[in-house]
């Protein structure tokens, strides 16, 4: 018999099984199967195991994104709090409003299409590192001038950049 790794996940082995046997696109979870795994709190944006003192699930990439792992497939979390809070997999990406990319809170996300998404991305100058700081930098006259690269937040990193490219440009 196939186990699923955790305690959690072994305990629903048998609605895992009758997954194995569907077709690719009727594999995907669906809500209830989603709560019972797991609890979220949309205040905290926290997702835990469905258990008493439920440990909180998966582990940050190196782009900065929570995964957890469910039968062998990699899930970002925002994902998985999508469908938990909607009852639907997202169709297009989840957009962390903030920029802060595991900040789960409910209010935080959003579906949006890649150009949406874009959209929210950070002005030039700005770029979040994997650390979760913010870097700003600016280039001007063909040299690239970095103004530092621990900014906790994307809009002390942005003050940083208006900044400096006020010095060197003025007000355009």
């Amino acid at each position: 018999m196939k186990t699923y790794g955790t305690p959690l996940l072994a305990a629903f082995e048998g609605d895992f099984k009758k997954l194995e046997t569907m077709s690719q696109q009727e594999k995907i979870m669906n809500q209830s199967q989603v709560h019972k795994l797991f609890l979220y709190n949309p205040t905290t944006g926290k997702l835990t195991q469905n258990l008493p003192h439920g440990k909180e699930v998966g582990c940050l990439t190196t782009a900065g994104y929570r995964v957890v792992t469910i039968q062998r497939k990699q899930y970002q979390i925002s994902r998985i709090i999508w469908m938990w809070m909607t009852g639907e997999f997202p169709t297009d990406t989840i957009d962390h409003k903030d920029r802060v990319r595991d900040n789960n809170v409910w209010t935080n996300l959003r579906n949006a299409t890649l150009y949406e998404q874009n959209m929210n991305r950070s002005a030039v100058g700005v770029r979040q590192l994997a650390s979760g700081n913010f870097e700003a930098s600016i280039q001007h006259r063909g040299t690239r001038e970095y103004l530092g690269c621990a900014f906790p937040t994307y809009e002390l990193a942005k003050v940083a950049y208006d900044t400096r490219k006020s010095e060197l440009v003025g007000n355009s």
